[in-house]
C-alpha cells in the first residue's frame, strides 16, 4: 500500500478586485521602415474606434462597462480623463461623440493587478489569533514573494503578507 503524500481540499485562493488598478497604456511608435505614413498606433487605434457605428461604439462601451466596473470607481470618468491626456493622438480626427471618448480612453487604460505576476515561496502558517474565527474555520496567515517577471528576468519584487480563513468543505 502506498502513503498519500497529497490530501486534496476543495479550497480556492480567489483574486481580490480591490487589489486591482487601472493605469495608462502608451502604444510604442512604429517605426518608420514598417508605418510608411508615420501615423502613430494610436491614430491607428482610434482610427478603429472611429469606423464603428454609434450602435457598436455603444455595445463595446456597455461591455467594458460590464466587465470591470464593479473593480473600479468613476470609470467613465477615468475614461474621459485618459481621453484628455491622448490629446494629441485625438486632434488629427476632428470632433467624437461623448461615447466615442469614452470607448477611446478604455482603449488606452489597462488593468494592472500588482499580485497576478509571479508568486514564489509560499509559506503557511496557524494564525495566532483564532478568536473570530468561525466555527470549522481556521485562520491562517500566507506569506508570498511576488515576483514581476518580463523576458524571463525578475523586474522587481516585494513580500506579501494576507491574512486568510479556511472552512472545511462539506
Amino acid at each position: 500500500m502506498q502513503a498519500t503524500f497529497l490530501n486534496r481540499q476543495a479550497l480556492h485562493l480567489r483574486p481580490d478586485s480591490a487589489r486591482v488598478i487601472v493605469r495608462p497604456f502608451k502604444p510604442a511608435t512604429e517605426p518608420r521602415d514598417l508605418n510608411p505614413t508615420d501615423q502613430t498606433r494610436a491614430n491607428h487605434i482610434v482610427d478603429r474606434v472611429l469606423a464603428l457605428d454609434t450602435e457598436s461604439v455603444a455595445h463595446q462601451l456597455a461591455d467594458v462597462l460590464e466587465n470591470f466596473q464593479g473593480r473600479h470607481r468613476n470609470l467613465l470618468e477615468t475614461f474621459e480623463a485618459r481621453a484628455d491626456e491622448m490629446e494629441q493622438a485625438l486632434a488629427a480626427h476632428g470632433s467624437f461623440s461623448k461615447a466615442q471618448r469614452q470607448l477611446i480612453g478604455a482603449y488606452f487604460l489597462n488593468e494592472y493587478s500588482f499580485e497576478a505576476s509571479a508568486l514564489f515561496n509560499p509559506s503557511i502558517v496557524r494564525h495566532p489569533d483564532q478568536s473570530n474565527a468561525p466555527k470549522g474555520g481556521l485562520r491562517f496567515i500566507l506569506s508570498l514573494s511576488i515576483r514581476r517577471l518580463a523576458s524571463l528576468r525578475a523586474h522587481g519584487s516585494a513580500a506579501g503578507y494576507r491574512d486568510w480563513t479556511a472552512m472545511r468543505s462539506s
